[in-house]
């Protein structure tokens, strides 16, 4: 009895350590061969389409359509925002919300790692992990 107990938490242990996923910094995607989307890429990623994902510092479902036109509309657990958003020739995602993060415009680096788009501050700090759909795919 006392050594299934002791097998049954040793595999709990181990499941719960296979789920987690090992941190992913830039520099990591970076050794593993892969480079920041270019402006080009960002512009064709973002533009008309809708991304989801876990807010880092909310920890709650964040849904956001990028329109063409440089402004979107995010959704943020049961709040919502719009904002503005453009590209730089130095191969930065920029945006600016209406409301949150106080108005101030915050740029970022993004990787494809082929299952997510990965987010990074200016200083290399990770931002989540996002997906992307076509379109406005959340009707926001």
């Amino acid at each position: 009895m006392k050594k299934t107990l002791i097998a049954i938490v040793m595999g709990t242990i181990l499941v719960g350590c296979a789920a987690t996923e090992p941190a992913v910094t830039e520099s990591s995607l970076k050794e593993a061969g892969l480079a920041p989307l270019t402006a080009a890429q960002l512009t064709q990623t973002f533009a008309d389409n809708t991304w989801a994902g876990i807010g880092p510092r909310s920890g709650r479902d964040v849904v956001t359509f990028y329109a063409k036109d440089g402004t979107f509309k995010v959704k943020v657990g049961n709040s919502q925002d719009t904002g503005t958003w453009r590209i730089t020739k130095d191969n930065l995602f920029c945006n600016k919300f209406t409301r949150f993060d106080k108005g101030v415009e915050r740029c970022w680096r993004f990787y494809n790692d082929g299952k997510y788009y990965r987010m990074f501050d200016t200083n290399g700090a990770p931002y989540g992990k996002w997906t992307v759909t076509k379109g406005n795919s959340q009707n926001l």
